[in-house]
């Protein structure tokens, strides 16, 4: 090896031991100028080395999270990574490409999830891989979309959008993305396996600085995040209770406990196109109080379908 690359090991090494190095003390150890010690930090950092010079300790040190070490990972931090992996490797096999990326830089190795861990999840196409891909970029550069969109109910129905992209998120083992629509001019999610097209344009747009991910989330009930704020009431029989007592479903849930043994639960949602879904798991457990409107709704759903079982098959 070259004196020079010695030289550079040396400082590297230096550095990763914490030693306080300024251009002088490398110069006087390596016993060269301190312009070739100039040179020698100039190369190091086009490699990759986060190398910066802090004034307060008036020493060249690595960047914070950066060294040269394997770091001493713990039990429980290894098997949070090897969850993980094993939760987005359906997702296709570009995510677990960059997910073996990472374990190589990080030096521990593929982890295998023990035995006794069993995660499972629906696979992802390669087309929501792609989508994902494409819309994930489009959002950090900002860049407007055109998506040829069908929905979830009518196959055949397709529409053209113009959308700025906001943010990405999972539901129920569904991806969404969350955009502003321009056809009609507002807020919209759109299932990534119901776009059948789409194009990262030119175009350019400032993102909304109001738009908060976390809180939209967290207003809506399930994938659904549109819809007026609205009140709903259900009582639930005492058989349904435990499941439903299990979690919180919505941050801003409430609980009565009423003297005939029903539970009543009040939620403020975006619309009740979600929380219906999820009423009609309860069923016959569980009554709609309000909103009227609702409460009519699934009335005519329930009798149509009693319809339906009513028939008789040959």
């Amino acid at each position: 090896m070259s004196l020079k690359f010695d030289n550079m090991i040396s400082i590297l090494n230096m550095l990763d031991r914490g030693k306080k190095i300024s251009r002088e003390s490398i110069a006087d150890v390596l016993g060269v100028t301190t312009k070739s010690v100039e040179r020698y930090i100039k190369t190091l950092r086009v490699a990759g080395f986060s190398i910066s010079y802090d004034r307060t300790k008036k020493s060249y040190v690595f960047e914070e999270g950066f060294g040269l070490r394997k770091p001493d990972y713990t039990t429980e931090e290894l098997l949070a990574f090897g969850i993980a992996r094993n939760m987005l490797k359906s997702f296709g096999p570009g995510m677990d490409k960059t997910l073996s990326m990472i374990e190589k830089k990080a030096a521990f190795g593929k982890q295998p999830l023990p035995a006794h861990i069993v995660v499972s999840g629906v696979k992802q196409s390669e087309k929501v891989e792609r989508r994902f891909g494409f819309l994930s970029r489009a959002i950090m550069e900002h860049q407007r979309v055109e998506l040829e969109y069908s929905t979830a109910y009518k196959k055949d129905e397709k529409s053209c959008r113009t959308v700025d992209p906001c943010y990405l998120y999972l539901w129920d083992n569904l991806w969404y993305l969350r955009a502003f629509c321009h056809t009609r001019k507002m807020p919209l999610s759109f299932a990534l396996d119901k776009i059948q097209s789409l194009t990262v344009t030119n175009e350019y747009f400032i993102p909304d600085p109001a738009v908060d991910p976390e809180k939209e989330l967290q207003d809506g009930f399930g994938a659904v995040l549109d819809g007026p704020e609205t009140e709903v009431v259900v009582r639930i029989d005492p058989r349904h209770q435990p499941y439903v007592r299990r979690i919180s479903w919505h941050r801003s849930q409430t609980e009565t406990m009423l003297p005939d043994g029903r539970l009543e639960m009040r939620f403020k949602v975006r619309g009740t196109d979600a929380i219906k879904l999820w009423l009609y798991r309860g069923l016959p457990h569980i009554e709609v109080i309000e909103p009227k409107e609702l409460r009519e709704e699934m009335r005519k759903e329930l009798e149509a379908a009693a319809g339906k079982f009513a028939a008789t098959y040959v």
